[in-house]
This record gives C-alpha cells, structure tokens and sequence, in this order.
C-alpha cells in the first residue's frame, strides 16, 4: 500500500503511471520480499488494476528486483516522463517502510508472550474453586463490607438516602478507580473503570448501602450491634488483604515496575475510602497517625504478592503471601 501510495503521488505530479510502469510498484519494491506471499491486485487502487498485468509477486518467476528496474528504466528514456533520481528515492523509501514493518511483525511474538506471562495474574470472572475464584469471592465480600462502613460514616455526618448510596459506593469501589484512572492502559489497549465492565460491583454496593440504611438501626437495635464492633474490623481486614493482592496484579499487568504494582495495592485498598473522609469532611484516616495503621499493611501486603512473584512462585503462593501479610499487620497493629 505504501508503493501504490508513492506511485500515486508521483501520477499527481504529471508522471503517468501506464506509460512508464508495466507491473505495479507493488510488485517491484516487495517481490524480493515477499517471494512466497500473496498480494491480490484487489488491494490496488481500480486504475492501477486494469494497468498491473502480474497479479502477485509470486506470478513473476524469474525476474529480479534489478530486472524489473531496468525493464522500468528503459520505458522511463523512451516516453521521457520519470526522473530517474525521483524514481530511485521513492523506490527507497517504499523499502524503507517495508523494513519497519518487517521489524515491527518479527517483535510481535514477543508481545504475546510478555502477555501470556501475565495471564496468571488475573482474577476468574466468577467465584469458583480456583485462587483466582477464591480472589474474586473474597473481592466481592470486601466491595459489600466498605460499601456498609461508608453508608454508616454518610449516616452518621448527617447524609440522606442518596449521599450515604453514594458514599457508599465510592468508598467500596472508589481505590480500584482511581487505580485504573492512573494506570490509563493495560497491555497497549486502554483501560477504563473495573466496575464498567463488571457492573457487578456497582450493583453489590448499591444494595449494600441500601440495605444498610433502612435496617441498620432495626439490627443495631436487636442484635446490639455498632460501628466498633469487632466483626466489622475483621471483615474490613480481610477486604484489605484483597484489594491489595489485586491491586498489585493490576500494576503487574500494566507492566509496572515491583514498587509501583505494591503502590497500585495499596491505591485500591485505601483511596475509596481516602475519598469518602474528604466528602464526608473528615480527618483523612490513613494521614495521622493517632488511627492504626492502615495504608501501610496494604502497601505491605501489595509488595509481598509482587515479591513472591518475582521470586517465581506459584499463583496460590502469591495470593497467600499478600493476603497474609496485609491482613496479618493489620490485625497486629490493631
């Protein structure tokens, strides 16, 4: 295409393409190239078909590039309408486009392998007995869990229906956002919102904080229950365990470096709820340090998995060693 480009500028400049050429550009620059290949005379533009009488370079046997040249030479003396020096520059840099691309496929095998490295660190679309599975069981248990403590920290401030869902959701999903946001692409292809393709994860938030509005206080009521109770803190603990591991996957994927893919952990443990105490116009929990430690377990947690990764280890390994670390400091630290 990029020869039959070059010939069509150059027809632009008065330089008639039937007279001077008796195989097309396509066939001229490329066949050295492609001796085996096939490139349909489909692929040219209409008037060049009808003046093109090789179909493929394969349909030349015989003729060499130097051949051809000669042959395109002799016409150009005789009709008086190519300057050789023209002819010879773009016949260059047709080739030279063609090299790039060459170079450009032969590295592409490279590319899937890089990706097919990184397919392990990925979650199952559903929960299922896989690690991936159990990852992704444990991320919908975490996403429902913040999405509560968020509605009671909206309740609380003196929210309505709306502003706790919203909270809610933003504390439940909102790491995992801002992650992607950062990260802008994921294997050359780019990445928007998890929860856009996933919209599973906006819909367990949505009931979550609902849930939690209308029968909080009935529950609260009946069950004596409160927002300092110690089932909610190991329930948020394990939600850090998660998040951080798959966090950190994220980072792995999108190529990062180890510090960065255990920063991207701790992003999607702790920024939806760094969110929600700046809308609620709280103190911002993981900054003082009079709260227990919180952003640094997920860091933590997030730099154990890329560790055991580059250590080589297994998937199962991986997983264990980030969920253990994270949720380990944080339960000691409490």
């Amino acid at each position: 295409r990029s020869a039959v480009r070059t010939a069509t500028m150059l027809g632009e400049k008065g330089m008639k393409m039937s007279d001077a050429v008796p195989v097309s550009f396509s066939s001229l620059l490329f066949s050295p190239l492609l001796s085996r290949s096939v490139l349909p005379s489909s692929l040219l533009p209409r008037g060049l078909q009808t003046r093109c009488p090789f179909k493929t370079p394969s349909l030349v046997p015989g003729r060499t590039c130097t051949s051809l040249l000669q042959e395109r030479n002799m016409h150009a003396r005789i009709h008086g309408t190519y300057s050789l020096q023209k002819v010879r520059g773009a016949s260059a840099w047709a080739v030279s486009i063609a090299s790039c691309h060459a170079r450009a496929m032969s590295s592409k095998p490279s590319g899937e392998a890089a990706g097919k490295n990184h397919l392990e660190d990925r979650l199952s679309r559903y929960p299922e007995l896989s690690v991936g599975g159990i990852l992704r069981a444990g991320d919908y248990l975490g996403t429902a869990t913040f999405a509560m403590t968020g509605t009671l920290t909206a309740a609380s401030s003196g929210m309505d229906l709306l502003g706790c869902v919203v909270i809610g959701t933003i504390t439940a999903v909102g790491g995992g956002t801002i992650r992607d946001m950062l990260l802008g692409h994921e294997n050359g292809k780019s990445k928007r919102a998890f929860w856009m393709d996933e919209q599973e994860y906006l819909w367990i938030s949505i009931l979550s904080s609902v849930m939690t509005f209308f029968w909080w206080n009935h529950a609260a009521q009946q069950l004596k229950l409160s927002q300092e109770d110690t089932w909610i803190f190991w329930l948020d603990s394990c939600g850090i365990g998660v998040f951080c591991c798959i966090g950190a996957m994220n980072g792995v994927r999108a190529g990062l470096s180890p510090f960065l893919s255990a920063l991207c952990g701790m992003i999607t443990s702790t920024f939806g709820g760094l969110t929600r105490d700046v809308l609620t116009h709280r103190p911002v929990r993981i900054l003082h340090s009079h709260a227990e430690l919180y952003a640094t377990t997920a860091f933590c947690g997030g730099g154990a998995y890329v560790a055991a990764r580059m250590m080589g280890m297994p998937m199962y390994v991986r997983a264990a060693s980030g969920f253990v670390v994270g949720f380990g400091l944080r339960t000691v630290a409490w």
